[in-house]
């Protein structure tokens, strides 16, 4: 019996459905898998991906880049996710999404809870030399 390759195996499988047409998505399938539809499925690498731009993120002051030149170098580096100034923007304020992007919160809320040193510094513990 063959088995259909259009159904694809869920275990470690995540999926994003964001709602917020008027900003770029923060995760998009490989070209050849794109639809209209705005659902975005994660996979233990693009997991990966995130933390390292998370990291990139947190120490993006101190490498002397602006949030527009950091979303470019990383958009090269990964061609099927695109992170946006705006997204890194989020990031830094500790990523206080829109309601309308509720779920993509409740996704991210695994991020807050790791990085939670990150977001929640005390005022002057930033940088070294500042």
């Amino acid at each position: 019996m063959k088995q259909d390759p259009s159904i694809v195996k869920t275990e470690n499988i995540r999926y994003i459905r964001c709602e917020n047409y008027n900003r770029p998505p923060l995760i998009k399938p490989p070209r050849h898998r794109r639809t209209n539809v705005p659902e975005f499925i994660l996979s233990p690498e693009d997991e990966e991906i995130i933390e390292f731009a998370e990291f990139c993120r947190s120490r993006r002051e101190r490498l002397g880049l602006d949030r527009a030149t950091l979303a470019t170098i990383l958009n090269q580096m990964f061609d099927h996710i695109t992170f946006s100034p705006i997204i890194i923007a989020h990031f830094e304020k500790g990523i206080d999404f829109p309601k309308k992007m509720w779920n993509m919160k409740h996704y991210f809320q695994q991020w807050i809870d790791t990085y939670n040193a990150v977001f929640n510094k005390p005022p002057g513990s930033e940088s070294f030399n500042e």
